[in-house]
């Protein structure tokens, strides 16, 4: 095993362990059709499309076979074409429409492995052996199974398997959706914007987002019982967006809601606790006044009127003067956090009084049925774009600290996504499109001296799979303005 199974070893080795996987298939049942959806809780959730084969007997076989490609140390060779090559390659395999959109692909070569039966398109990096990996389990979940791998955080060990049931639910309802619109990939997609149709591709994603969120509202007004609504997501989720579109929708319904924001009881800049390397860490719960936000929750659920504080970013302390707030008969209080969803912060509300929301971009947009795209990566591609917007923050800064905001949401968001009562994906079908050109810009300045060039390079080869989208198209109300500007509801 790589010595730090992290970053880009981390991506390999689940990369080599889906090459494994899928040479596996080829060999024991060709033909077979699998699905390969997002990695939820270090696993990578996949299905057999065929129920006949959804046994523990055919995963058994399959899990023998990959390790005996291990335990063999079988190459791993991966070819190299040029666009004609590729389009050869695509129209043998009667994928003609993945042949005919390679023309909207900024690419001078593309790559691909053998598996005997058939070439399969490549789209990350994989270590030059089988034996490069050595660990990993597959295991039955609901109608399909889990490719599990290690985790640094659980000692390069298997961790125990957490997978959110409600996560992968909305993983597999939005992949549902995508193909009755015909968009079940990277190459359907750039076909519909070469038909001219990239307006009614965005005007059907934000139509679907404007539903979903008119839906929930309908369902929390519908329970009188509910006093706070509780959102929460990692970095670049949209969170707050969704919290403000939610918040239209509830004033439609008659309810008007009242936002308390929990960034108001950090503790202060030099209070907060120190990490490991002796660094103040501001993405701790414990570097926010849980205990104070716990009593001021449950005195204004009771109808008290708190004076809340406000917090100053500028001097990193809190300001003298205070903010009351008192939810009327007709009246729901919205927070929105990181924290959200952690219990400290309002474990002296009645769970009948909340409801919890996760907010996340599950991005169930793929290039094939083997490779998906991971969500870690738009939210990157969000956050370098609206830190070089709105907080002159170069590309390579955001590079740079990216390593820290994951560790963070790893301790801190992550573990309590499973207790949401709801799953809101914010993800949007088009959005690389529209992203595309800026994020290109931003990320081609870092240099090749830069630590981070790889992981620009890696984006930057992500983005060039797709066909680009003007800008002007997306409305203001859209999640996506949050990062890329012009937004009405933020």
């Amino acid at each position: 095993m790589p010595q730090a199974f992290r970053g880009e070893h981390y991506r390999m080795y689940k990369q080599t362990l889906l090459f494994l996987m899928i040479h596996a298939i080829d060999t024991l049942y060709p033909a077979l059709p699998i699905e390969v959806h997002q990695s939820v809780a270090h696993a990578t959730y996949c299905r057999i499309v065929d129920p006949l084969f959804r046994t523990e007997e055919v995963l058994s076989n399959i899990e023998a076979h990959m390790q005996h490609l291990i335990d063999s140390d079988m190459p791993l060779s991966v070819l190299t074409v040029p666009p004609e090559e590729a389009y050869q390659i695509y129209m043998q395999n009667g994928e003609t429409d993945k042949a005919e959109s390679l023309a909207c692909c900024a690419r001078t070569s593309f790559q691909f492995f053998d598996t005997g039966y058939k070439k399969h398109a490549l789209y990350a990096k994989v270590y030059p052996t089988a034996g490069c990996v050595k660990e990993f389990k597959l295991t039955m979940f609901q109608d399909g199974f889990m490719l599990r791998y290690p985790n640094e955080a659980a000692g390069n060990t298997i961790p125990k398997l957490t997978a959110s049931r409600k996560i992968l639910q909305t993983i597999v309802d939005y992949r549902r959706w995508h193909s009755v619109l015909d968009l079940s990939d990277v190459f359907d997609l750039n076909a519909a914007i070469r038909e001219g149709k990239a307006k009614e591709i965005v005007n059907i994603s934000e139509s679907l987002h404007e539903k979903m969120i008119s839906d929930l509202a309908d369902t929390i007004t519908a329970d009188r019982k509910l006093r706070v609504v509780l959102i929460s997501g990692p970095s670049s989720s949209g969170k707050t967006s969704f919290a403000n579109r939610l918040r239209i929708h509830l004033r439609v319904n008659g309810i008007n809601p009242v936002v308390l924001s929990m960034d108001d009881y950090y503790r202060g800049r030099t209070l907060a606790p120190l990490d490991e390397n002796g660094n103040f860490d501001y993405e701790c719960p414990e570097a926010l006044d849980y205990e104070l936000f716990n009593d001021h929750l449950e005195q204004i659920i009771r109808g008290e009127t708190v004076n809340t504080p406000l917090f100053d970013f500028n001097s990193g302390n809190r300001m003298t003067a205070t903010k009351p707030v008192s939810l009327g008969a007709n009246q729901i209080l919205i927070v929105e956090g990181i924290h959200a969803l952690n219990e400290i912060f309002s474990s002296k509300v009645p769970e009948e009084n909340k409801f919890k929301i996760y907010c996340t971009p599950l991005t169930v947009m793929s290039f094939d049925t083997y490779n998906p795209i991971s969500p870690t990566d738009l939210r990157l591609l969000r956050r370098t774009i609206r830190d070089t917007k709105f907080r002159k923050s170069p590309a390579e800064n955001t590079l740079s600290m990216w390593k820290s905001v994951r560790r963070g949401e790893k301790k801190h968001i992550f573990p309590f996504e499973h207790t949401a009562d709801h799953i809101f994906n914010s993800s949007l079908s088009y959005e690389f499109c529209v992203i595309k050109e800026q994020a290109e810009k931003e990320l081609s300045t870092i240099p090749e001296s830069s630590p981070h060039y790889e992981t620009a390079k890696q984006l930057l080869e992500f983005l060039s799979y797709f066909c680009p989208i003007p800008e002007d198209l997306v409305p203001p109300t859209s999640i996506l303005r949050e990062f890329i500007g012009g937004s009405t509801v933020v």
